[in-house]
């Protein structure tokens, strides 16, 4: 489950760019390092999600989530990785 705030703009941008799917929102510290996730990683802190699509679909995602204010928003190549 993801902050009142992260999950707020992750829902704008699943709205705004159809057929992207969450993958990832938020991890325990074991599980974080268990995929490999950096040891301070947002995801710890329930402020990111990672989303699949196409790249354009990831590219589009990584551009509004900017707009939106992400402190982190990166086109991973098989998922887009956005943090607020």
């Amino acid at each position: 489950m993801l902050s009142r705030h992260a999950h707020r703009h992750a829902h704008q941008v699943l709205r705004s760019i159809p057929g992207l799917r969450v993958t990832s929102t938020y991890r325990t510290p074991a599980h974080n390092a268990r995929v490999g996730g950096v040891p301070a990683s947002l995801h710890t802190r329930r402020r990111a999600v990672d989303l699949a699509g196409t790249f354009s679909q990831q590219h589009a995602a990584v551009l509004l989530a900017r707009r939106l204010g992400a402190v982190e928003a990166i086109n991973e190549g098989d998922h887009a990785h956005l943090a607020w």
